[in-house]
């Protein structure tokens, strides 16, 4: 039987296994990662860990949504500053999208398709409509078209980007950079209505 914690024990070593856990994706696949080390570096028993999670994957979904929302605020930070919306979507573009600490560019879509299957439908579903949400109020801030189109345009050129940086394609620092560059700027003038396709 699980120890119980107090809601301060709770806190801490469910940030702890947060910690762990991000710190784990960053390091090898997520197939890889057992409930030992994240209980183990959490110090906790294996019983303990399932009074915070059903599963691994949640933690790891937990993992993954926390740091989207931190995405979102830095996105929402840029948005509400007091710049042309040229100059706010390239912020966006080259402050948030194209930093390298973000955890979500170190996963491979495999992986997160594997956390997707092993995941109940009804937090998915809720997940979805956050995002379609969020994607919104992103192109709201930014004084953009909210359409539909310009929503799955959106996803999908964040889609591109991370693809950029996750591939396993040989390439240089110099070019990887050069082409995510070439990429942001032309989004940032489709966006801007200076490019059409």
């Amino acid at each position: 039987m699980p120890k119980s914690f107090s809601e301060q024990e709770r806190k801490i070593i469910k940030q702890s296994m947060i910690d762990i856990g991000a710190s784990l994706m960053k390091m090898k696949s997520i197939k890889q990662i057992t409930v030992d080390e994240i209980t183990k570096g959490a110090n906790i028993s294996k019983g303990s860990f399932y009074s915070f999670y059903n599963s691994r994957e949640e933690l790891f979904w937990d993992i993954i949504k926390l740091e989207e929302q931190q995405l979102i605020d830095e996105i929402i930070t840029i948005a509400n500053q007091e710049l042309d919306t040229k100059t706010k979507i390239r912020q966006i573009f080259y402050d948030v999208f194209l930093r390298k600490n973000w955890l979500i560019y170190y996963l491979p879509e495999s992986d997160i398709q594997y956390i997707a299957r092993k995941l109940p439908l009804e937090l998915l579903e809720a997940d979805r409509e956050r995002s379609f949400e969020l994607n919104k109020t992103m192109l709201s801030l930014c004084n953009l078209d909210e359409s539909q189109e310009n929503m799955e345009f959106l996803i999908t050129t964040i889609q591109m980007l991370r693809l950029t940086e996750t591939n396993s394609i040989h390439q240089t620092e110099q070019n990887k950079k050069r082409v995510q560059h070439i990429l942001a700027e032309t989004i940032v003038d489709y966006l801007c209505g200076e490019k059409s396709f």
